[in-house]
């Protein structure tokens, strides 16, 4: 994921979101900017640019993290890596623990994804 680059998955996210918002024509770019689930992604993706700022970059994520969480209602963990794409239509409710998540998924309101434990594997 980290080779993607933050900004490329910005883009990403934004023409996905653009699609979803059904986003044509002139006012389709202010129409996608608007939407509360591109406003979380984004939140998210803010939270992987300042993460390696040096001295100030954790704390800095970290407070973006919290502006997310309050805002949106959404816990998706810092140590959740998620590709370029992510369309969340409802961002409400969303809690991501630490997890590998590809490109171009859509995740919808109250949907809860990865691990008890980060780092262990769950027993069959």
């Amino acid at each position: 994921m980290e080779k993607d680059g933050v900004w490329n998955r910005i883009r990403a996210d934004y023409d996905r979101a653009r699609r979803g918002a059904g986003g044509s024509g002139h006012t389709g770019w202010l129409r996608t900017l608007s939407r509360p689930g591109f406003a979380c992604a984004l939140l998210r993706r803010m939270q992987e640019a300042v993460g390696p700022v040096p001295v100030i970059g954790r704390p800095l994520r970290r407070l973006v993290w919290l502006w997310s969480v309050y805002a949106f209602g959404s816990d998706i963990a810092i140590e959740a890596e998620i590709g370029g794409g992510l369309y969340l239509p409802h961002p409400h409710g969303v809690v991501i623990g630490a997890c590998r998540i590809g490109r171009g998924v859509t995740i919808l309101q109250n949907v809860t994804l990865g691990s008890r434990r980060p780092g262990r594997r769950r027993r069959r």
